[in-house]
């Protein structure tokens, strides 16, 4: 057997940390995780902007103010706009919302308004009678009426928008809690009294 006292023995290959490199694909992932949730450039720039409110609370738009006063509902409305008393009937409920409207620079007109339901429906667009608030100069207090036709179930925890301009707009949107429960609802639905949907009326100054 041949000895070789100069020989330097072998050492073994380092081993690679194993820690580091599962902290490095935790990392990644969190980033996809996060990257996948925030909003893209498109969403950004077209989306509203919701202005929360509740009933007796001014919310500020980009074209002016809007305060929901009242919120009340019954099966039969008159419509006299324009002295034309026309009656329609539902078997939903017709949902009356009272509102006061200030104009911001300009004379300004509500022209679009929608209910949320918890459900994820959307009542509005056209109806059988065309109401909007407007027109209504700066400075001055608009009170004015608006009406939706929606079924019962959809009262309960409903949210009223109320547009700046139109529906889907990148603009002001205002998000008012109409505070109703299945108690409401259901005597809405009960109402057969009719209400009487009058012209805007100039309240005074703001």
């Amino acid at each position: 057997m041949t000895n070789f006292p100069n020989a330097r023995p072998r050492r073994a290959a380092p081993r690679r940390p194993i820690v580091p490199a599962l902290l490095l694909a935790l990392f990644l992932i969190l980033g996809s995780v996060v990257a996948a949730k925030l909003p893209t450039r498109k969403q950004v720039t077209t989306s509203p902007f919701l202005r929360h409110g509740s009933i007796g609370e001014p919310v500020r738009l980009r074209t002016g103010t809007v305060t929901v006063k009242n919120v009340r509902g019954t099966t039969e409305v008159e419509h006299t706009m324009g002295n034309s008393g026309e009656v329609a009937n539902t078997a939903g409920v017709w949902l009356v919302i009272d509102l006061d409207f200030v104009a911001a620079g300009e004379q300004q007109t509500l022209l679009h308004h929608r209910l949320h339901d918890q459900q994820g429906r959307i009542f509005g667009g056209p109806q059988v009678f065309l109401h909007q608030c407007g027109p209504s100069q700066p400075g001055l207090i608009l009170s004015c009426p608006l009406i939706l036709e929606v079924p019962e179930d959809a009262l309960p925890g409903s949210e009223l928008r109320i547009f700046a301009s139109s529906p889907g707009e990148p603009d002001d949107e205002a998000v008012i809690n109409l505070e109703l429960d299945d108690a409401a609802a259901e005597a809405m639905a009960a109402n057969a009294e009719r209400i009487v949907l009058s012209d805007p009326v100039v309240r005074g100054r703001a």
